[in-house]
């Protein structure tokens, strides 16, 4: 009885599994913004990181200017938990090469592109709130 659990179990699974796309870690991903190795990769990955960031803050600082304080008290909660996870995802990816000289730049990669998929986010999540508090009637949604 247990095999044919196991059986039919096996064939729920397999199906999931291949339609689950596999990715490439963030340091190998196609769309890396750096794809020099060494000294040159990590300084790269440091530069897009910094941009990255820098388009985070500027966003969600925008985002956060038209939010009323229920908005801004919930987006501020979540964008700290969101930092911790990235933080601890990226950290985890990074850990495999813990004491090698691939951890730096696995880590910048994974957080380059962790932070530039928040960016990505936040704009689809509240953007439309930024353009519309420059209608008349000062326009704010409550959350």
């Amino acid at each position: 009885m247990m095999k044919k659990k196991l059986s039919k179990a096996i064939y729920l699974v397999i199906p999931m599994i291949l339609a689950c796309p596999v990715s490439a870690q963030h340091m190998n991903s196609p769309d890396v913004p750096c794809q020099e190795i060494g000294i040159e990769g990590k300084v790269c990955l440091s530069r897009a990181f910094e941009t990255s960031d820098g388009r985070l803050n500027e966003t969600y600082q925008t985002i956060m200017a038209v939010l009323n304080q229920r908005g801004r008290d919930y987006l501020r909660k979540a964008q700290r938990a969101w930092i911790t996870d990235r933080d601890a995802i990226c950290e985890a990816e990074a850990a495999t090469y813990y004491g090698l000289s691939g951890y730096g730049p696995a880590r910048l990669a994974c957080m380059e592109a962790a932070t530039r998929q928040r960016v990505i986010f936040l704009r689809d999540a509240f953007w439309w709130q930024v353009e519309k508090a420059n209608e008349p009637e000062g326009y704010r949604v409550v959350l």
